[in-house]
């Protein structure tokens, strides 16, 4: 695992995960992040695969965020028999576009390159990031509802020091207790870390959330985290105008095309 800041010191940071190719959720999480005094962007993953603009999120990625982790959807686009592993036949033809979209852009196949040159887990001091779980990084989710004994193993397999871990690959914000519990933490509330216990797995949610919130919220989610404190933020957007571009999309069959539109909505 990559350990990549000084000790000691954490920029107030924006936690992005799940941008899913819809920028105008990006953007909205971008303007509220710099409204909190956020110095710096890290992203931990898919920033393609259900939204109309791949190439634009993926741009705004490799120029705005000082890390970022590759998921399982972006490296996709580097290997498109990835796809064979979703048994989602719609979701695969969103990637396989989205791939098109990319290669086809000025730079493309070096954006994809880059993209894919994260890794899948990073450790700042004592913060742990996974795209997957603290088990498996690449291939498996902190399962939230799973209870205790899933999250047990979780905590045990912590590297020593790690205070907090924060996981991507859900799309609803989460605090995961060791012993099983688990909390929806209230939006815009910041957590002095020094109260919060220690390790402690939280989930920040996804930036293009929609029908993957399990909470039924289809605002943006996000992370703002520095050395004292911790806060999860939720931002709104213009559902329906993203909507309304992915309808447009007339290259994508209209499967295809409602299963994205079901993936920005909550319905």
């Amino acid at each position: 695992m990559d350990r990549l800041q000084a000790r000691g010191f954490l920029p107030r940071t924006a936690v992005l995960y799940g941008i899913f190719g819809n920028v105008t959720a990006l953007r909205a999480v971008a303007e509220d992040a710099r409204g909190q005094g956020v110095r710096r962007f890290v992203c931990m993953g898919d920033s393609v695969a259900a939204g109309p603009d791949p190439v634009a999120c993926l741009q705004w990625v490799v120029d705005n965020c000082a890390w970022w982790m590759h998921g399982f959807w972006d490296r996709c686009l580097a290997d498109p028999s990835g796809t064979q592993w979703s048994s989602k036949r719609y979701q695969n033809e969103a990637v396989l576009w989205s791939r098109e979209q990319v290669l086809a852009a000025p730079g493309g196949e070096e954006l994809i390159k880059r993209v894919n040159a994260g890794k899948t887990a990073v450790t700042e001091d004592d913060v742990l990031y996974v795209y997957g779980s603290v088990r498996d990084p690449m291939h498996a989710y902190l399962q939230v509802g799973w209870g205790h004994d899933w999250q047990a193993a979780e905590y045990a397999a912590l590297p020593g020091g790690v205070s907090l871990c924060i996981g991507g690959r859900m799309a609803s914000p989460c605090i995961c207790r060791a012993d099983g519990s688990e909390d929806a933490p209230a939006p815009a509330v910041r957590h002095n870390r020094q109260d919060l216990p220690k390790p402690l797995i939280v989930v920040g949610g996804a930036v293009s959330a929609g029908s993957l919130s399990r909470d039924g919220d289809p605002r943006a989610s996000y992370i703002v985290l520095d050395n004292d404190g911790l806060e999860f933020r939720r931002v709104e957007y213009d559902v329906e105008k993203v909507v309304a571009e992915v309808q447009a999309l007339k290259a994508l069959s209209q499967p295809c095309r409602d299963l994205m539109m079901m993936k920005i909505r909550h319905s």
